[in-house]
Parts: C-alpha cells; structure tokens; sequence
C-alpha cells in the first residue's frame, strides 16, 4: 500500500516536472523579443510578443495569434487563431481554430496556409527587429514601442518614405522642414510636443497653423508621423 511518504513523492516530482517544463519553454523564446514592434513599411502592422505566444494587429484591429520558438538567431512562428471576421464577411467576430475555419465550410486554401508555420532568421537590439523570410529571403523590419518613460528629444534628422518618395525631415526647437529627395518640394510648419507622453501634434506654416497630423516618439530611433490618418515611419540619422 503506497504511504504518506509515497505520494509526497509523486507530488514532488510533478512540480519538479512542471518547472522543467517551463524553463523548457522559456529557453527556447528569447526575451529580447518581448515587446510591442511595428513594421517599419506597413506601420499599421503590429505585432505584440510576449514569452513565446503573440499577437497581431491590422490597423487596429485584431488579426492573428500563436506561438513562436527560438534557436539562435532562428525564429519559427506559427499562427493557432485567425479572428473571423477581419478575413471573410461570412465569419463571426472571434478566434478561429485551423479546424474550427474548416468546419465552418469556408473554402479558402490561402487563409488555411496562414496557419503552416512562417520560419525566419532575426537580428534583434533595444530598438529594432530585422526578420528575414527562409522561403524568400525578405527582409522585415520592426522598431520597438517604448512602454512609459520620457524617450528624450525629438529634434534631429529623421529619414523616411511617402509611398515611393524618400522624404525628410528636420526638427528643431522651433518647427519642422520637410523635403523630397530629387524634387523642390518643401513643407514647413510647428509642432506642440508633451515630453511626459511622447507624443505631440504637428501643424503646417501654410494652412494657418491648423493642426493637420500627430507624432509619436517610438523609442529614441524611430518617429512615427500620422497624416490624415495614415502613419509614417521616420528613421533618425
């Protein structure tokens, strides 16, 4: 008959497995990856990744969420839930499982595909994520969301891109200049800026000092500048 001593045992040993377990896990996601990161091209694509689970957002809207592991510098993704109804008008406003998609008789042969597993090679620092695609080799960059704490000061340089045009712009304790490369093109303006939010709003000389956009300080390397409702990521230099 098994004693006291037995079952303390077995208790034990559980507990014993269930640590090995999570430090398992644990070991193979790397914490630097933990975080808010917006893509640098397409900035109304977030992903939030948190220990290996993440999640992703479509201008704002929830999209996908699943599980990722870490071995060096390789990352392997893999989606478990698409929310319906960001997808297809015929699905409900929630998670969706591969085979819960299946049964719900939508035939979609490239929305089932999002859930195989996405494998990339990744460089990672305190601002920036850069993915590389190993099917096609495409290059994806991330800049991290600073979460609280005044970033610093957003004058500077800053390098980014509207549509096709590589553009620039120059803030300084007064205002702000912006330029096309190749073109005469020139816009000037102000901006108010709350150091405490990292976030401000940006006007143009032009239109009266009519308040046209927002700003957000992303961490110290990245701006993120929002023109009627479109965000523009900005590179320091």
């Amino acid at each position: 008959m098994p004693t006291r001593k037995h079952w303390q045992g077995i208790f034990f040993a559980t507990i014993l497995l269930g640590f090995i377990i999570i430090e398992n896990l644990h070991s193979q996601t790397d914490n630097r990856l933990n975080g808010t990161w917006i893509n640098v091209d397409d900035p109304g694509w977030v992903i939030i990744k948190s220990n290996g689970s993440f999640e992703e957002i479509f201008d704002g809207l929830l999209a996908t969420r699943g599980t990722y592991i870490t071995m060096d510098n390789n990352l392997t993704m893999t989606v478990t839930h698409l929310y319906g109804s960001l997808w297809d008008d015929s699905l409900a406003s929630r998670w969706y499982t591969k085979s819960e998609l299946i049964e719900s008789g939508l035939d979609d042969k490239e929305l089932l595909e999002i859930y195989d597993q996405h494998l990339d090679t990744f460089s990672v620092d305190n601002f920036r994520l850069v993915n590389t695609c190993a099917d096609d080799g495409n290059v994806t960059i991330w800049a991290r969301r600073q979460e609280g704490g005044i970033i610093g000061n957003i004058t500077g340089t800053w390098k980014g891109n509207f549509g096709e045009v590589e553009v620039t712009i120059t803030i300084s304790n007064i205002g702000w200049i912006l330029t096309a490369t190749g073109s005469d093109f020139r816009e000037n303006g102000t901006y108010v800026w709350d150091s405490e939010q990292n976030h401000g709003r940006i006007s143009i000389d032009r239109i009266s000092g009519q308040f046209i956009g927002t700003i957000e300080f992303i961490n110290r390397n990245y701006l993120g500048i929002t023109f009627n409702g479109e965000t523009f990521i900005f590179t320091r230099q």
